[in-house]
């Protein structure tokens, strides 16, 4: 199972580095407002309340257009963006035309081979121009709010955003429980609202804020915004990097991001005379650490140049944000005892505990000590981190999940541990940079299960061969079994039982289809057919297991044709009954389901969920599958297909087998819209393994 979470990382780093960032032309983040009385209010609102809620209908429309096409380069046809946005091929055509006429050159090309955005128009994770991006009204209320220390009156507001009074009080509430991780919280007096809480708190909704509406993790401040502009972003991260290197510190770059953007905060909020006051507390960290003394070294530069105070409390808080998102500069322990010179021997023992368990889980084999090393400096971090509302955004999070679905299981399998045995509750983000361990870990060591039998065959000639041996273990590592080396010419092929044979010359054998012809001293091109006749090898293997997997589990009793509720929580509740009624769980196997959709959840983004509990749990093993034509809501996301797992102790070690595979498939959308038309569990059935079948070719 191939991760390439490396080539992820690099290529988003190269992208969006912090030097890259221009600031000559920012990003609009917050629109500029006028006084009216004693509240700050958007004059681009006040507008026909009918005439405005029709042009957002449309936007909507056009911009779920757009994001469509926006995720590929490739030609897309009518059909497929129909289907996927539930309208006719006509409407496509009408949504195109309309968006064209608002641009002098076309944003959406065409030809016989369907759709695509134009070149000139720029693709996800930058900010489009040509297309309106309205920020919700919950968040610009929130912006609002958090800008001003004055009340602002219910009234003015719902006539600024044209919608009703009882429209604001219902986005107040949306927003009350959007700040309630912050400890903040709206005060209601007569027709005014205010937001109260603590300096510190509020600065750390702000940088949540700003992470979160930015692509790629960090903002381009404004001149306008809740973070004015100006900032010279790369000089600020040198002199954080110099500091942190000084005291024997290192961030990584999400660590280095996070940083800097709260240092921008707390700058920003001193200059406006928002200073932490004196009673905060200042047993964060120990004052004696070497993040204290980074934090000193950092904010004495910072007041210097901005000539702004920064006092005790301002460098304690900072010093938080720098042990939380920092760590020793060089760590490659070989002990315990070394390890925790870095960390508590508590946290290392809660470390060592959560691998165990996830080992045995998900039946891995053991983790190697320097996993354990990295992930237990990581726990550390969510121990701090976590308790003091400090979080780390990780714009990666979605693509992590998305592509690596086996793997954010397993992070998320640990942040319940986590929490279970902490009380800490971690978010989507938190379970993602977990997720980049696991991820890189089995990247790195492929279990014995995926080992491909190969046999090496060579011409003898003065040692040649070894120059081939040795490139082929560099390079596939486990993946690649060599059991069998013999020169060709003392080698009987009928006898050779291994799944690969590897050959300088062709052989007159029964096994042509599982032989590899390469030259004798190994090119490039010979790398990538072994690696080629290795993947398949596996995948078929992995084919094989996963359609005798859903023939033994998929029962005709589970398959469910238009079964709705109100609810997804409904919906696993009535498809865990019919299961119990068939003796495969019992009816508390909803809990344990919906445990760990708290955790994030199970829908993805090709209109599929497969909701499952993180333990071995159930009697019989099983799968049960919900066929729907008119999708279901599932955490903001469409859903036609709900496939709830259950497996019982003595299977759990097909879970890996059944979810990777499943995945595979149902990751394509023209799968996912076959398998929607079934008519009946036969026609499923049959579908399922001719498409599993076909993914291992």
């Amino acid at each position: 199972m191939p991760f390439f979470l490396t080539d992820i990382l690099t290529n988003y780093l190269l992208q969006n580095h912090y030097s890259s960032y221009s600031l000559d032309a920012p990003i609009n983040l917050f629109p500029r407002v006028r006084k009216h009385g004693s509240v700050e209010i958007f004059p681009s609102l006040r507008k026909n309340r009918v005439q405005h809620k029709e042009e957002a209908i449309l936007n909507t429309h056009e911009e779920s257009l757009i994001n469509a096409l926006a995720k590929t380069y490739d030609w897309i046809e009518a059909s497929y963006l129909a289907d996927k946005l539930g309208v006719t091929t006509r409407t496509i055509r009408n949504r195109i035309k309309k968006i064209n006429s608002s641009s002098s050159s076309p944003i959406v090309e065409s030809s016989y081979r369907g759709y695509r955005l134009a070149k000139n128009v720029q693709q996800p994770s930058k900010k489009n121009t040509s297309i309106k991006n309205n920020e919700s009204r919950t968040d610009q209320l929130l912006r609002l709010l958090i800008s001003t220390d004055k009340p602002l009156v219910i009234y003015d507001l719902a006539d600024e955003f044209c919608v009703s009074d009882a429209t604001i009080e219902s986005d107040l509430r949306k927003v009350r429980d959007s700040i309630r991780l912050f400890d903040l919280k709206i005060v209601r007096h007569r027709d005014t609202v205010l937001l109260q809480g603590s300096e510190g708190n509020k600065r750390r909704l702000i940088g949540r804020m700003l992470a979160t509406e930015s692509p790629i993790g960090f903002a381009t401040f404004t001149g306008e915004g809740i973070v004015r502009g100006g900032y010279d972003l790369p000089w600020l991260t040198s002199i954080v990097t110099q500091c942190l290197t000084s005291q024997g510190l290192h961030a990584d770059d999400y660590g280095l991001n996070n940083i800097v953007m709260h240092l921008v905060v707390t700058i920003d909020r001193i200059e406006k005379g928002r200073i932490l006051p004196k009673e905060i507390e200042q047993n964060y960290v120990f004052l004696d650490s070497p993040g204290f003394a980074a934090a000193q070294l950092i904010c004495s530069r910072i007041s210097s140049k901005f000539n702004i105070p920064m006092n005790d409390e301002e460098i304690a808080y900072f010093a938080l944000i720098l042990s939380s998102n920092s760590s020793g500069k060089n760590y490659s322990f070989n002990s315990d005892n070394q390890l925790e010179d870095l960390i508590n021997h508590s946290d290392i023992e809660l470390a060592q505990a959560i691998v165990a368990k996830l080992e045995q889980v998900y039946h891995l084999e053991p983790f190697d000590y320097e996993f354990l090393t990295h992930i237990a400096i990581h726990l550390h971090g969510i121990l701090q981190r976590v308790p003091n509302g400090v979080f780390a955004k990780n714009p990666l999070s979605n693509r992590i999940k998305e592509t690596y679905p086996l793997v954010y299981d397993m992070a998320a399998f640990f942040a319940t541990e986590i929490s279970a045995q902490t009380g800490l509750s971690l978010n989507e983000d938190e379970v993602s940079f977990l997720a980049f361990h696991i991820g890189a870990y089995f990247d790195r060591e492929k279990p014995e299960s995926e080992s491909v039998s190969c046999a090496f065959l060579y011409l003898d000639y003065h040692d040649l061969h070894r120059q081939s041996i040795n490139r082929i273990q560099s390079e596939f590592g486990r993946s690649l079994s060599l059991d069998t080396v013999l020169p060709i010419t003392s080698c009987n092929p009928v006898e050779l039982s291994n799944e690969l044979i590897i050959t300088p010359v062709q052989i007159d054998s029964p096994h042509s289809g599982r032989t590899v012809i390469v030259n004798p001293i190994l090119t490039n091109a010979d790398m990538g057919v072994i690696k080629k006749a290795t993947d398949a090898i596996l995948a078929r293997r992995r084919g094989s297991q996963a359609f005798g997997l859903i023939n033994r589990f998929l029962a005709k009793s589970l398959f469910h044709k238009e079964l709705y509720a109100t609810t997804k929580e409904e919906l696993i509740q009535t498809i865990v009954k019919a299961c119990s009624s068939e003796g495969f769980c019992a009816d508390n196997y909803t809990d344990e389901v919906l445990e760990r959709e708290t955790l994030s959840s199970t829908a993805f983004s090709n209109r599929v969920a497969m909701p499952h509990s993180m333990s071995a749990s159930t009697e019989h093993s099983f799968l049960s599958v919900v066929v729907n034509q008119k999708p279901v809501d599932w955490d903001g996301q469409k859903v036609n297909i709900i496939m709830l797992m259950g497996l019982s102790e003595h299977d759990r070690a097909s879970f890996r087998i059944l979810f990777d595979s499943l995945i595979q498939v149902l990751s394509e959308p023209i799968n996912v819209t076959r398998l929607i038309k079934s008519k009946n569990y036969e026609e499923f059935s049959e579908l399922l393994n001719e498409m599993i079948m076909r993914e291992q070719k």
